[in-house]
């Protein structure tokens, strides 16, 4: 039977099939080789567009997605290229990793109210929680323009002195184009004030959502504080949606829904387990020992793997392609010293120690059986 399917598939990969297990100066090369085609290009850049341009081909030819999969030794070393190029060619895909809470953009958005406090309103994290996070006013309709106006304003401006100072000569700005807006009549100067009341009634509205944290508490009340800001700041429908539209193959791939469900979830049970590590039990912690807490959190718990999805290629590693069965596989990074590995065993045990465990029934990798693995990954 295995004879059989062997024969009925194209004669390049018969021939790789057949010629895997010989010695390489006795084998003959082929005259063809129909069914397997190989690129040059020139770094991972460069082969990872190659890849994305023959994928997207194989789609407007009408080849479904789940009969294409890419893979390579670690998909997390192409992960960030993949996302990159893959999303601008608008091609739907899922990467069979392990990623950190750091990667949900719900948990960045998190990590910029964070920043924003500690650091007492910088400009660069005012800018990564005002243009990068979704926020969302039900107050004002256009609440990203409104965002990109107080980004503009504070860069004329160029306050250094933190919140207060911010608050502060934006209130006085704001007073004062009040009462001079009827006595001028220059429109440089009216479009100006405009400006800077919007900057002050928005930057004050912020600082009002984010008072609540600067209270100390225990770990649960903390994490209850930011749960309802988020929710306040980053959860509407519109923001929902703009969201799923945008990142449909976003690191994580989940909705902003089931991202919230997740990092809420999370956060609770690792706070109240942390509560009860205290001493005194459920204490209360600073701001600062809090943030600390929570960016660890986020790097430091990793995302439940996904289902595959349909209608997505699939990128995984070469171990698990090897038990794939689709009549498109793409290997990344096919080149000397990847392709077999050239990574050593670990140094804990030699070779001849682990050729005696296995004698006892414990079973480690040796070297020959390791390059044998690796020949494996191509004999299907």
């Amino acid at each position: 039977q295995e004879q059989t399917v062997l024969a009925s598939r194209p004669i390049g990969l018969q021939t790789l099939a057949r010629n895997l297990f010989k010695n390489v100066r006795r084998i003959i090369p082929a005259e063809v080789a129909e069914g397997v085609h190989c690129v040059a290009a020139l770094g991972h850049q460069a082969e990872t567009r190659e890849v994305a341009r023959a994928v997207k081909q194989l789609l407007l030819d009408g080849v479904p997605a789940e009969e294409i999969s890419v893979t390579c030794r670690q998909p997390e070393e192409y992960a960030a290229l993949v996302d990159s190029v893959f999303s601008d060619a608008g091609l739907p895909y899922q990467i069979d990793r392990t990623l950190p809470v750091s990667s949900l953009p719900l948990a960045r958005a998190f990590s910029a109210i964070l920043g924003t406090i500690q650091e007492d309103w910088s400009y660069a994290t005012l800018k990564k929680l005002l243009r990068h996070t979704p926020l969302s006013w039900a107050d004002w309709d256009n609440a990203a323009q409104r965002c990109r106006n107080v980004l503009h304003v504070l860069r004329l401006l160029n306050l250094q002195g933190g919140r207060l100072e911010i608050l502060r000569t934006l209130q006085s700005l704001a007073s004062r184009a009040e009462v001079e807006r009827d006595a001028e009549e220059n429109e440089t100067f009216n479009d100006r004030s405009a400006l800077y009341r919007e900057a002050h009634e928005t930057l004050a509205k912020l600082d009002e959502q984010l008072r609540p944290l600067a209270k100390s508490g225990s770990y649960s009340e903390q994490v209850g504080r930011l749960l309802a800001i988020g929710r306040e700041l980053f959860t509407d429908n519109q923001s929902k949606e703009k969201t799923e539209q945008e990142t449909p193959t976003s690191a994580s791939g989940r909705s902003w829904e089931s991202q919230w469900d997740l990092l809420a979830g999370m956060l609770r049970e690792s706070a109240e387990f942390q509560d009860r590590l205290s001493k005194p039990p459920g204490r209360r912690v600073s701001w600062a020992d809090f943030t600390e807490w929570l960016e660890d959190q986020f790097q430091s718990q990793m995302l439940p793997p996904e289902k595959a999805r349909a209608g997505h290629v699939l990128i995984l590693n070469a171990e698990q392609a090897r038990h794939l069965d689709v009549p498109y596989l793409f290997v990344m990074g096919l080149q000397e010293g990847s392709f077999p590995s050239r990574q050593g065993q670990p140094p804990f045990y030699s070779e001849q120690e682990r050729r005696q465990w296995n004698q006892t029934g414990i079973n480690l990798i040796v070297e020959g059986a390791r390059y044998q693995e690796e020949m494996l990954l191509f004999y299907r």
